[in-house]
């Protein structure tokens, strides 16, 4: 997986925590693993060294909407469906 991790602010770790409360309260298990703010830019099947990337400042930006997608291991491959 390639990703870029991103600044844990306060507001952004109210949304985690309400979105993870909101989660279980529809019956879902907790993440037992910590939070990491991030943002997924690829995924490949092989097995390779993760590329090393210099550290980059993206700046701010504004969202206007923001698209979850959830992705399964399966024998198969991963299986991506739209949240």
């Amino acid at each position: 997986m390639l990703w870029i991790g991103t600044e844990l602010t306060a507001p952004l770790l109210t949304l985690q925590r309400t979105c993870e409360a909101a989660a279980v309260a529809c019956g879902l298990t907790p993440e037992a693993k910590p939070f990491r703010s991030h943002v997924t830019i690829g995924r490949w099947r092989e097995r390779v060294k993760r590329p090393a990337l210099p550290p980059a400042d993206l700046g701010t930006a504004r969202l206007d909407s923001l698209v979850l997608y959830e992705s399964d291991s399966a024998p198969k491959g991963r299986r991506t469906g739209r949240s």
